[in-house]
């Protein structure tokens, strides 16, 4: 069988310099004596959204990147009991070079001239594809508005950092809408902003391990959170109970106590059966509810909805709400820091 040769093909740098890689046989890298020329620092962006940009350390020969490998250099944490976030990375970020180096990648503007979904494309110039990007935004916002610019990801990797910043900036100078970056997530966001106050309503991934118990509900964590799902095994070893509901024996429930299959779709009926038994046997903490969540809020029995300003009073706000002090007996006003 002939021997398989690594083609390692020009890499053209950003500062216009010119690194021409060798070949190198399997033969040849099984018997030599690994080697580099240096260690380099790098992360990824790859679709890890709020747990991107693990550090790794690239070693590079003849201008090559031929190995990647978790840096694990993070510092440790205050408390000795607890694990730290070494080494952090996935299968997605160690074999990243491989995207670098795909001969299919696309490493320059190409411009459509056939039909759409034909397939025709053609290479142009980085000054020309952005002249014609600069002349549709300055046309559509002059004759239409800025309002008609809508920012699109498309089927583009989706990270919400470096990646992510520059055009959203842009966007939001020019005045145009900023369409939902996860709107496959349907209303996530959404939902836990406006229920929570904040999107990211969870704390750093290392206090798992002080959780009595830890539920995994609506994700997969040891596929979608892998450089932090050792917190959640830690954690499970140190003596907290893990339990997953999920409709299929996924890989997270592997790594469950407790593994709690629901019929697709069920999952608000089952969410809505545990709040009822919860206040039906008084499992809550009355002074954290009243505080920190709508409990206490006043109904509209008529409408089944919050009593708000505007119910009450001519030009009222819709987003004051009220409860019944039974201190003084009187309707008062909510503390909108704690809604």
């Amino acid at each position: 069988m002939a021997d398989l040769e690594l083609k390692l093909e020009s890499l053209e740098l950003g500062d216009g310099g010119l690194l021409r890689g060798r070949d190198y046989s399997r033969e040849e890298i099984r018997r030599a004596p690994w080697e580099w020329d240096k260690v380099v620092k790098s992360s990824h962006l790859t679709n890890c959204a709020y747990q991107q940009a693990c550090n790794f350390n690239l070693y590079v020969k003849d201008g090559i990147v031929v190995r990647e490998e978790q840096a694990g250099n993070y510092p440790a944490r205050n408390d000795p009991s607890v694990p730290d976030f070494n080494p952090r990375g996935c299968q997605k970020g160690a074999c990243y070079t491989h995207r670098v180096y795909d001969p299919t990648r696309i490493k320059y503007p190409m411009k459509r001239v056939g039909e759409r979904g034909e397939g025709k494309w053609k290479r142009i110039s980085w000054d020309e594809a952005l002249t014609e990007v600069a002349d549709a935004i300055i046309d559509t916002a002059t004759k239409e508005g800025p309002d008609a610019i809508v920012q699109a990801g498309g089927t583009r990797v989706m990270n919400a950092g470096s990646e992510g910043a520059g055009p959203t900036t842009f966007f939001m100078t020019l005045g145009a809408p900023l369409s939902n970056v996860t709107a496959d997530n349907g209303d996530d966001h959404q939902g836990v902003a406006v229920t929570m106050g904040k999107v990211i309503i969870a704390d750093s991934a290392d206090n798992w391990f002080y959780s009595n118990m830890i539920l995994i509900w609506g994700g997969n964590p040891a596929y979608t959170n892998i450089p932090n799902f050792h917190f959640v095994a830690e954690a499970r070893y140190n003596g907290t109970k893990v339990v997953t509901i999920a409709p299929d024996y996924s890989p997270s429930a592997i790594h469950a106590d407790l593994w709690v299959p629901v019929n697709i779709g069920s999952d608000a009926a089952l969410a809505l059966s545990i709040c009822q038994v919860i206040m039906r046997e008084n499992l809550y903490r009355e002074d954290f509810v009243r505080e920190q969540t709508d409990l206490p809020l006043l109904v509209v029995e008529s409408t089944g909805k919050f009593l708000r300003e505007k119910d009450i009073k001519a030009g009222g706000r819709e987003d004051i709400f009220y409860f019944w002090d039974l201190k003084t007996g009187k309707l008062t006003e909510a503390p909108r820091k704690t809604l």
